[in-house]
Parts: C-alpha cells; structure tokens; sequence
C-alpha cells in the first residue's frame, strides 16, 4: 500500500479491505465532565416549544403592563416637570437680571 506521499504505509494488522484501515485504535474517547453529563435514572421530559413561546409572551406582556410601562410614565413625567422648572428659572432670571436665592439657576 502507498501512503499519499510516496513512501509505504505501515499498518501492523491483518486488513481484508483497504476501506477498513484505521489509526484510530489505540485514541481514547474524550472524556465528558461529570458536571455536563445528563442525570442518570430520571426520563428528560421535553415541553412544546409552543406552550413555551406563549408563557414567555404573557410573561413579557404583564412585565410591559405592571413595570415598564408605569416606570416609563413616571421618567416621562419627571423629565417634563423638570423642563418646566428649568424654563420658570430662566424666565425669573431674565426679568430680573439676576438668579434669586430660592432658586437653583
């Protein structure tokens, strides 16, 4: 037998067929950690990817309804009474020519 270089191929075993000739005999299987193997004794029961995708929807619909949505008013809110608070300032503060005490400008 020739190897894909010119010299010969050495194969220390009886071979019937050319097709079964292997170098992997003596190659130990990788080991899998014992924290990544599966549970031993218990079934794996699978859910529906179906039923899955419509928890997650409700889910994500009463997380928007309870907390997004009430938090992102209440950001909103803030931001316009800060802006009117900053505007009333710099009306005062152009009336007068000078920032009072009580303010912050």
């Amino acid at each position: 037998m020739k190897s894909i270089s010119d010299r010969e191929v050495i194969y220390h075993k009886p071979l019937k067929d050319v097709n079964e000739m292997t170098f992997d005999i003596t190659k130990k299987p990788k080991k899998k950690p014992k924290n990544r193997q599966p549970i031993k004794g218990q079934e794996v029961s699978r859910r529906s990817t179906l039923s899955i995708r419509l928890g997650l929807k409700e889910f994500c619909t009463q997380f928007l309804e309870n907390c997004y949505n009430p938090l992102m008013y209440a950001v909103k809110v803030n931001i316009i009474q800060l802006k009117k608070k900053e505007l009333y300032v710099e009306m005062i503060v152009s009336v007068s020519g000078e920032p009072h005490g009580w303010c912050d400008g």
